[in-house]
């Protein structure tokens, strides 16, 4: 008799080794289970932080390039959107500004859809640099004010293209997290000095790669607007 209890004392003792060690495990995987998902979320934390920063700084820059007077000279960017957005052309044979056309948000197809008339720049990454987005791109377009037809009427006349609107959006990516940064421009002509002038007579062919002819009378201002 007391042999068999002895027995039945040790497949007892085994339930409860074997139960004991199945809330162990389950507690050491909920313990895995939690590191992990801290783990991610400071990961992700860390890569929102970089794109945040990253798309704002640039974005900063970009609107520095734009609107400040002290670095119109010195900007590509300025330059090759000076050279380029609204240029005028020989209306009856190239009406669409065809080398940087305007966007339409209604077109799906053709020369002025999003494919067409949105320019994209991928920045080259420096990999001694840490903490910087793995893919950072500046993406620009601009838009016609009001009707095509009226805006086309008055610059084959001779007019100025006031109102045009810039789009600069940039995008930062980091594994699956995305931050974008946008700022719209709104331009103004007026009439060119001689330093606006010298500006201009000394943009070279990297700025301006279709090797457009503009009028050096035309004086444009960028100025941030709200979207």
């Amino acid at each position: 008799m007391s042999k068999r209890n002895n027995h039945n004392n040790k497949g007892a003792a085994m339930i409860m080794t074997v139960i004991i060690i199945a809330i162990i495990m389950v507690f050491c995987f909920s313990l895995i289970l939690v590191s992990y998902n801290l783990y991610a979320s400071q990961n992700k934390n860390l890569a929102t932080m970089r794109n945040t920063e990253a798309s704002e700084s640039l974005v900063h820059a970009l609107d520095a390039e734009l609107t400040d007077n002290e670095n119109i000279g010195k900007s590509p960017l300025w330059k090759y959107i000076r050279m380029n957005v609204a240029y005028k052309t020989d209306f009856t044979s190239d009406p669409d500004w065809k080398d940087w056309p305007y966007y339409d948000p209604s077109a799906s197809s053709g020369p002025h859809s999003e494919a067409s008339a949105v320019r994209e720049f991928a920045l080259t990454g420096n990999p001694d640099m840490q903490g910087v987005p793995a893919d950072v791109r500046v993406y620009m377009y601009w838009m016609i004010p009001g009707s095509v037809d009226d805006f086309k009427t008055k610059v084959e006349g001779g007019g100025y293209p006031n109102g045009v609107r810039l789009h600069v959006k940039v995008v930062s990516k980091t594994a699956n997290q995305t931050y974008e940064a946008e700022e719209v421009y709104k331009l103004t002509v007026r009439k060119n000095d001689n330093e606006g002038k010298a500006i201009l007579s000394a943009i070279d062919s990297s700025c301006n790669p279709s090797g457009h002819t503009i009028d050096s009378n035309e004086k444009w201002i960028w100025k941030r607007v709200k979207k």
